[in-house]
């Protein structure tokens, strides 16, 4: 992999996982039993250098594809809640699911298909 294509690869992805990680922190702030001392104090650091970061990376990248940015981020971000709401086995599962799929795609499609045409 060309080093341009991976730095493209790698600044997508710490965009995402920003993006994802300012939505989740801010979510938590609301349940102050969770957050308290430090752990609050660097939550709110952490959640304003995220901002900083969204601003100088995310937003760049939003305006230039304001549509397909804000499709994967709510995609991302579906799929996380989608995830975390059926546990650490279906988290597993789903995780093998995304290797299946890599080693046969046409088979895991075809399962997928049959099972959502039920």
């Amino acid at each position: 992999m060309k080093i341009q294509e991976k730095l493209i690869e790698n600044l997508s992805a710490s965009i995402i996982c920003n993006q994802l990680a300012l939505h989740y922190n801010e979510q938590i702030k609301t349940f102050p039993a969770l957050y308290k001392h430090n752990l609050k104090k660097y939550t709110n650091l952490a959640i304003k250098e995220l901002i900083k970061a969204e601003n100088k990376e995310f937003d760049v990248v939003f305006n230039e594809a304001e549509e397909v940015t804000h499709q994967v981020s709510s995609n991302l971000q579906s799929y996380i809640d989608f995830m975390v709401q059926g546990g650490f086995t279906e988290f597993m599962l789903l995780a093998n699911m995304q290797v299946a799929y890599k080693k046969n795609p046409k088979a895991i499609e075809g399962i997928i298909n049959k099972v959502l045409n039920q």
